[in-house]
């Protein structure tokens, strides 16, 4: 009987919900800021991708200019969006000439 009321409660908590996370290029990669809101948002995406959680989640590119300095993994379940293609109002993920190709 103790098993079916931890099932039960199991099953009353329901899944995890689903979050969105921003990165924007004037974020900041800091460990105090949670990329839940345009306002805390992080600067690079690889920093985000280590942040977000397994899960039906989504990271939010904002409208800007994105250079990506190391190779951006996202976890299982976690889907990447853009802010459109638009040259003026939409998002461009460039890589860095710095980038070192070898770790992609």
């Amino acid at each position: 009987m103790r098993w079916l009321r931890v099932a039960v409660l199991f099953a009353l908590a329901g899944p995890a919900s689903a979050a969105e996370y921003h990165v924007s290029p004037a974020g900041a990669d800091a460990d105090d800021r949670d990329g839940t809101t345009p306002a805390s948002a992080w600067k690079t995406l690889a920093f985000a991708c280590e942040k977000v959680p397994t899960g039906s989640h989504t990271i939010r590119l904002a409208a800007g200019t994105h250079v990506a300095t190391r190779t951006a993994r996202p976890k299982s379940g976690v889907s990447v969006v853009g802010a459109g293609t638009d040259p003026e109002k939409g998002t461009t993920l460039l890589a860095s000439k710095d980038w070192p190709l070898g770790d992609v």
